[in-house]
């Protein structure tokens, strides 16, 4: 049974002394729905039914939708980040987000936690998550709780062990393939392949003019023919990130190559390579270790000498359409390479960095190309693979002659803020964004909804 007062009933159009369908994420079950004394908005839940949803321990406010066609009344909804790591091993910058999140989710009567693909019971529909600070008066951590499968998955699996990919995959393929109405966020399996992306875009006529020439390595050949061209070629394994397994290779005269790459730590290693023969079993050394593409290199922007390129991070709003969340700059190490902290770089804000090399005008003019070609490459990328993608990360690049170039798709962009940047309303701006986005997803946006708190604020049942 469901106690809910008169005034969610009246605002959601449920009447009194009817049965509902009750579902929280994965669980469903059939419960009367009952009027209670209270004035404010106040629930309860008899511990029955609790169980069957498995709610059990819940202690906060929670939304209620009503879908009248179906007769359901749904909570929440319940939204999860699915981590390779307990949230307590993240990053304190990423653990930040996720208490932002935690509390936007909280006021807004979602239910929202974080889980690795281990703690999930694929035969009970339940999984064992972390939520923050919810589950007694004096918690302010993460505690461990059962919950439902939920609503929306935001997969946020960066690194993942050996012995979680089995599971991974299990969720991800086999499961979300079964419950179709399960929403994901992020892909593990799209745009993960660079060339592959290349190839699928390159053919619109509005984003091909953002992208520099990429063509897969399959010979020497490949590598000789685009530095005849431009001189200097980026080769890039076609599945990496962080910028590993990248080398420059450049054309001086007399047959003289320079093949530059960093080494794990950062140190940049430079070697002069004489004749075509030399230069493609050089090459053959590199590429017999995984698949590779050769692309034209573009002569990036540089500051303090240091390679400069820009993180541009796109969320879509409780509308489904795409917003711009951050454009960072990203610094390389001096002369290098790549560009990003990992390799001894570092991030400023991007507004901040175009007005220290450029005019003021043309720093606005930059940024603004650069957020319509992110907004029109993100279009586009949703028409041609035919998903729903929730969030993007393109990392752009400007020309030393001011034009801007689109160098790669990154479908689960990291989380960071530069120095100087408002953390917390960065951290707010995504949160609401990502909550909204989810309500969206599940088509909550036009049904009636009353938000809750439980009975004496103290848990979801009565004893």
């Amino acid at each position: 049974m469901l106690q809910l007062s008169s005034a969610m009933l009246q605002k959601l159009n449920v009447i009194p002394g009817r049965e509902v369908v009750f579902s929280a994420g994965s669980k469903k079950s059939v419960a009367a729905v009952e009027k209670n004394s209270a004035d404010a908005n106040i629930f309860s839940v008899d511990p029955n039914t609790l169980g069957k949803v498995c709610l059990r321990g819940i202690n906060q406010p929670l939304a209620f939708f009503y879908n009248k066609s179906g007769n359901e009344l749904k909570i929440g909804p319940i939204v999860a980040i699915l981590s390779g790591i307990p949230v307590m091993l993240l990053d304190p910058e990423v653990i930040s987000l996720y208490q932002t999140i935690a509390a936007a989710a909280r006021d807004a009567g979602m239910l929202f936690y974080i889980f690795t693909p281990d703690l999930i019971d694929f035969e009970n529909g339940t999984v064992n998550g972390f939520q923050y600070g919810s589950n007694s008066r004096s918690s302010k951590g993460w505690v461990i709780q059962e919950f439902p499968l939920p609503d929306v998955i935001y997969n946020q699996v960066g690194f993942i062990s050996n012995d979680l990919k089995p599971v991974y995959r299990k969720l991800l393929l086999d499961y979300l393939k079964e419950h179709a109405a399960v929403k994901l966020i992020n892909p593990f399996w799209a745009l993960n392949d660079k060339l592959v992306t290349h190839k699928n875009i390159y053919n619109d006529r509005q984003v091909k003019a953002y992208l520099p020439e990429t063509r897969q390595y399959s010979s020497g050949s490949d590598v000789l023919a685009l530095l005849k061209k431009y001189g200097a070629v980026h080769l890039k394994p076609t599945v990496s990130s962080l910028g590993r397994g990248i080398y420059k290779v450049s054309l001086h005269e007399n047959e003289q190559f320079i093949v530059e790459f960093h080494q794990p730590k950062g140190a940049k290693i430079t070697e002069n390579i004489y004749g075509k023969v030399a230069l493609c079993d050089k090459l053959q050394k590199i590429i017999s270790q995984q698949p590779y593409l050769v692309q034209q290199s573009i002569d990036l922007l540089c500051y303090e000498n240091r390679p400069v390129d820009f993180r541009v991070h796109l969320f879509k709003n409780a509308r489904g359409r795409w917003d711009l969340l951050a454009i960072k700059a990203r610094l390389g190490p001096v002369a290098g390479v790549v560009t990003g902290p990992a390799w001894g770089g570092f991030r400023l804000r991007g507004d901040k960095l175009l007005e220290t090399v450029f005019s003021r005008g043309d720093a606005g003019h930059i940024l603004r190309e650069i957020e319509a070609a992110a907004l029109t490459i993100a279009r586009v990328l949703g028409r041609l693979f035919a998903k729903e993608f929730g969030e993007l990360g393109f990392d752009m690049g400007v020309s030393r002659n001011k034009k801007v170039w689109m160098i790669e798709v990154n479908p689960k962009p990291n989380w960071n803020v530069p120095p100087e940047a408002d953390a917390a309303k960065a951290e707010k701006n995504l949160a609401e964004h990502f909550l909204g986005y989810c309500r969206y997803l599940l088509n909550l946006n036009e049904l009636n909804v009353s938000v809750g708190t439980p009975v004496r604020n103290a848990q979801l049942c009565w004893h």
